[in-house]
């Protein structure tokens, strides 16, 4: 292609009319800088939403890298250093330490560095995409209010929530390797309420069912599977109930050891968690089918988890339920409630939580 300006085009540049000396270009916008932020930071996925539009969807996974690496080849939005330890986070592990990759496969990660970590990265992502060099650090104090889910089990014992509370709230000091900031979590400003409970919020915008009667909230996640319920839009704390073993994380594990049984590959369940939507895994150049195995897997995860809902809802007259959570769209046609009540299902299952937590935060 020609890089040569047309006569034309220089003529119309020509006699374009100038620009007078009193005139001065348009401001630029001032940055966003969010002052409320929902949480969801899940086993499997962390999500955020916030009031400047940046919505975070994020694999929950680190891994520290050595300090010998070039950082200015490592992604700046994925990047963190804690005391004198660098940490990639997210998908980034898959690329920078596939085989250092850290999740937590535990439910009691609240109280936990692992968690910490995780938070701050939650906080880097919201913030980082407009502070990426010294001089874009704000004079105002970075001071969000957030709200964050936790399982409704532990949302029931308040020296549990309280304590996770008091870990969570602080000044964070974010070393990045471009620039260092500083945001602040005050107590006031930190709310916490029981995985599931968001998502009712958001069934609420998306149903008009749910406004009234007896609803049950089934959220389905990476290890455990938590119920919450509504009678009338109120909150019934009474009645919220986790079951620690029933999570997306056993159909992983099923597909894990089938593979290995028919293949002698041991595959890592970060990636087959990528691939469980599909019907088939392409590993070394094989195209392993995983189908029936999954299948059997959820069939099972499903047994439990509609044995739970019987369990927990006993004695509760139940107008309906609301599937959420990573888990819900493989599962939606697997789970049924008392009498066989076809679950609602949200639009975007996976941020239900995040989504409604952040109608709590815009009121």
């Amino acid at each position: 292609m020609s890089t040569k300006r047309s006569p034309k085009r220089t003529q119309e540049s020509a006699a374009a009319p100038a620009v007078a000396e009193s005139e001065s270009p348009l401001p630029m916008p001032k940055p966003c800088y969010p002052k409320k932020i929902s949480f969801d930071i899940g086993n499997g996925y962390m999500n955020a939403t916030t009031d400047c539009g940046i919505p975070v969807d994020a694999r929950s996974i680190q891994a520290p890298v050595s300090d010998a690496k070039r950082f200015n080849d490592l992604p700046f939005e994925h990047c963190l250093k804690f005391d004198d330890q660098w940490y990639v986070f997210g998908e980034a592990c898959y690329t920078y330490a596939p085989k250092t990759g850290q999740d937590m496969t535990v439910t009691n990660r609240y109280m936990s560095d692992w968690y910490k970590r995780l938070f701050t990265y939650g906080l880097h992502r919201c913030y980082g995409l407009i502070i990426q060099q010294p001089e874009a650090v704000p004079a105002e104090r970075l001071e969000p209010q957030i709200v964050l889910s936790i399982p409704a089990v532990l949302f029931k014992d308040e020296a549990v929530t309280a304590k996770i509370h008091a870990h969570l709230c602080g000044t964070y000091h974010i070393q990045t390797t471009l620039c260092d900031y500083n945001v602040y979590i005050t107590p006031e400003n930190l709310t916490i309420i029981p995985e599931g409970a968001g998502s009712f919020l958001s069934a609420c915008a998306e149903y008009a069912a749910p406004h009234t009667g007896t609803w049950a909230v089934v959220d389905v996640g990476y290890l455990t599977t938590d119920i919450v319920i509504f009678r009338d839009e109120d909150y019934i704390a009474d009645l919220a109930d986790s079951d620690t073993a029933a999570g997306m994380n056993s159909v992983s594990k099923h597909i894990k050891g089938h593979v290995f049984a028919q293949h002698k590959i041991d595959l890592q369940t970060s990636i087959i968690d990528q691939h469980i939507d599909c019907d088939t895994i392409s590993v070394h150049a094989l195209s392993i089918p995983i189908q029936d195995v999954k299948h059997a897997a959820l069939t099972a995860l499903a047994r439990q988890i509609n044995q739970f809902i019987q369990v927990a809802t006993a004695g509760v007259l139940i107008t309906g339920i609301i599937l959420t959570g990573g888990g819900a769209k493989l599962l939606l046609d697997y789970i049924k409630g008392p009498g066989s009540i076809v679950p609602l299902k949200l639009t975007n299952h996976r941020r239900g939580n995040c989504d409604g937590g952040y109608l709590m935060l815009a009121g």
